[in-house]
């Protein structure tokens, strides 16, 4: 990662790392790696507990498919010059998805 001059890039390949990698790294790296995220540090005392606190701030599975519901998605079939198009809707109160296709 020192290699890396981009700031955004070498946060990006952070979000790639397992927690294995991230224990290889310097405390101090990790610690900077906190701190862009705005996770505190003072009170961390162990290696192991500071790489557990980086991870945990990343979102997981759940609170991303309990954050978003979708509502609607539109697919196109066919070329960029011709072919048709379909919007799938979801209402709510009938709990039911509806298609709507370009005639």
């Amino acid at each position: 990662l020192a290699r890396l001059k981009d700031p955004l890039l070498q946060t990006f390949l952070c979000l790639l790392l397992t927690s294995r990698e991230i224990l290889a790294l310097p405390v101090g790296k990790i610690k900077s790696l906190c701190k862009k995220r705005g996770i505190k540090t003072d009170d961390i005392r162990e290696k192991t507990e500071l790489v557990d606190r980086y991870l945990a701030s990343f979102p997981t599975h759940e609170t991303l498919s309990s954050r978003y519901n979708l509502v609607s998605n539109i697919i196109h079939d066919g070329g960029w010059k011709e072919g048709n198009d379909k919007a799938h809707i979801y209402h709510e109160p009938l709990d039911q998805w509806f298609t709507c296709e370009d005639l």
